[in-house]
């Protein structure tokens, strides 16, 4: 979407997950690599740890995990958050939108 002489963009999830915390609101400035979100992932490995859970207790940990969700490359320069399309608690698959920037 181009609205005048500024540039919207969305930004899409890198990874799918579970939205956790929402770091950004709707009027913030952001720049690449600003964490806009925070994801709770599924491990690679849950089958292990079911065989591990008794020798080593933090195994279930390793099923999930928290990861940031940061502005990618979007050319250096600072831009406004004009939507939230996301809220805590939704399931988000890779590549879905998150948040809407614009700038010029």
């Amino acid at each position: 979407t181009v609205e005048g002489d500024k540039a919207s963009m969305e930004v899409p999830a890198p990874f799918a997950g579970t939205v956790k915390e929402i770091k950004v609101n709707t009027g913030d400035k952001v720049s690449t690599g600003s964490l806009i979100m925070v994801f709770e992932v599924a491990g690679a490995a849950p089958a292990a740890a079911p065989a591990k859970a008794e020798a080593a207790p933090a195994a279930p940990a390793a099923a999930t995990g928290v990861k940031d969700v940061n502005v990618p490359d979007i050319g250096g320069d600072e831009v406004e958050v004009t939507e939230v399309m996301v809220k805590v608690g939704d399931k988000v698959a890779a590549e879905q939108s998150l948040i809407t920037v614009e700038g010029d």
